[in-house]
C-alpha cells in the first residue's frame, strides 16, 4: 500500500470514528416517554444533561422543565430536530426568568427531538416531562383542577381547548390562606411567557383571572406561576355558561377564605334598567370589596363601580344598564368570612309586569 492510500484509509477511519462516537444516536441520553416524567438534578453553573423524544409528525410538543426544590437559581431548555443543540444553536429556548422553563414545536416532524437541560447558575434536582396535546395537563371547562406552587418561580401549564366565539375565564384560587403573589397568563395556540401573552392577572395578591373576550377556536395555554411564595391552589376555566350567575331573583352564598381572596359572578340584564347588586358579609369587622363592569371582568382599578362601605356590606348600582353580562367581583381587603351576595329590587321590577300581563 502506496503512502497516499494509506493517508486516504487513515482519514477514512477517522471520520468513522467521529460519526460513531459523536453523532447523536450514540451520546448517553435519557430517552423522554411522552407523558412521564424523568428526574435529574444539576451539580452547579454550566453542568448539562441531554435528552431525546420521539414523536410523529404534525404533534404539538412541549416539554416542561420543573426545579424540584425550591431556589433562585437559572436554568436553561433548549430543544432541536435530528441534532443536538447547544447554547447558540437550537429550534427553541425556555423564556422564563428562573429555573423552571418550557419549551414548544407547534408542528413537529416525524423523528427525534433531542432536549438540553442546562444550569445558567446554581443547581438541584428537577423533574422533565415531554406532553403532546394528549398529555398537556388540560381545564375542562367548567371543572375545576388542583396544583401546588413550590414556592417563587414555580410554574404550571394548562391547555383549553374551546370553540370560536366564546367568553373564556380562567381563575386561579389560592386554597390557603396566605400573603403571596401569583401570576396567571394566557396565550392563543402558543405557551405563554412573562413577556408573551394575550392577557395576564391583573389582581394584587395569589389570587388572579385571565379572559379572552371573544376565542378563536382552538386552544389556548394557560401559565400560572408564583412571584413570591407558594402553596395550594385550584384553577379552572369557564365559557358563559359554566360561569357562576347570579339570578334576578335570589341571593347566592359564598366564602372569603382570608385577606385578598376573591369570586367572580356574573349577572345579565336588558337595557335602561337599575341594577343594585349587595353584598351582605360576615363578620361585620373585616374589610370586603365589590366591584362591577360591563361586559369584562373588573379589577381592583378597572370597573364600573366599586361599593363605598367601610366594613363587610357593600351596594353597587348602574343606572341605567346596558343590555348584556355585568361582571361582578367580591374581595376581602381583610379577613374571611361567609357572605350572601343579591339583586336588590330587580325581580319585582322585571317579573311584576309579566305577570299582569299574563292575567
Amino acid at each position: 500500500m502506496n503512502s497516499r492510500a494509506a493517508f486516504v484509509l487513515v482519514l477514512v477511519s477517522v471520520f468513522v470514528l467521529l460519526f460513531l462516537f459523536c453523532s447523536p444516536s450514540t451520546l448517553a441520553q435519557e430517552s423522554l416517554t411522552l407523558g412521564v416524567p424523568v428526574t435529574g438534578s444539576l451539580s452547579g453553573s454550566g453542568d448539562e444533561v441531554m435528552y431525546s423524544v420521539d414523536v410523529d409528525a404534525g404533534q404539538h410538543l412541549t416539554v416542561v422543565l420543573d426545579a424540584t426544590e425550591f431556589n433562585l437559581h437559572k436554568y436553561e431548555l433548549y430543544i432541536r430536530y435530528g441534532a443536538l443543540p447547544t447554547t447558540t444553536t437550537y429550534d427553541a429556548r425556555g423564556g422564563l426568568p428562573d429555573a423552571d422553563q418550557a419549551v414548544e414545536v407547534p408542528n413537529t416532524q416525524a423523528g427525534t427531538y433531542y432536549v438540553l437541560v442546562r444550569s445558567y447558575s446554581g443547581g438541584g434536582a428537577y423533574s422533565l416531562v415531554a406532553h403532546t396535546t394528549g398529555t398537556l395537563p388540560t381545564l375542562p371547562v367548567g371543572t375545576a383542577r388542583t396544583g401546588v406552587l413550590q414556592g417563587a418561580g414555580d410554574v404550571k401549564l394548562y391547555q383549553v381547548v374551546v370553540p370560536a366565539g366564546e367568553h373564556l375565564a380562567v381563575v386561579l384560587d389560592a386554597t390557603e390562606f396566605n400573603l403571596h403573589k401569583y401570576e396567571l397568563y394566557i396565550r392563543y395556540g402558543a405557551l405563554p411567557t412573562t413577556a408573551t401573552y394575550d392577557a395576564r392577572g391583573e389582581l394584587p395578591d395569589a389570587d388572579q383571572a385571565v379572559e379572552v373576550a371573544n376565542t378563536q377556536a382552538g386552544t389556548y395555554y394557560a401559565l400560572v406561576r408564583s412571584y413570591s411564595g407558594g402553596g395550594d391552589y385550584t384553577i379552572v376555566a369557564h365559557t358563559s355558561s359554566t360561569f357562576p350567575t347570579l339570578a334576578l331573583c335570589g341571593p347566592r352564598t359564598g366564602v372569603l377564605q382570608g385577606t385578598g381572596d376573591v369570586k367572580f359572578y356574573q349577572v345579565m340584564v336588558p337595557a335602561d334598567e337599575h341594577l343594585t347588586v349587595a353584598l351582605d358579609g360576615s363578620p361585620d369587622l373585616h374589610i370586603y370589596e365589590l366591584y362591577i363592569r360591563y361586559g369584562a371582568l373588573p379589577t381592583t382599578v378597572v370597573y364600573g363601580d366599586k361599593g363605598d362601605g367601610t366594613g363587610a356590606d357593600q351596594v353597587v348600582q348602574v343606572a341605567p344598564t346596558q343590555a348584556g353580562t355585568y361582571y361582578l367581583m367580591v374581595r376581602s381587603y381583610s379577613g374571611g368570612g361567609d357572605y350572601v351576595i343579591g339583586v336588590r329590587g330587580f325581580c319585582y321590577r322585571v317579573l311584576l309586569p309579566l305577570v299582569i300581563s299574563h292575567r
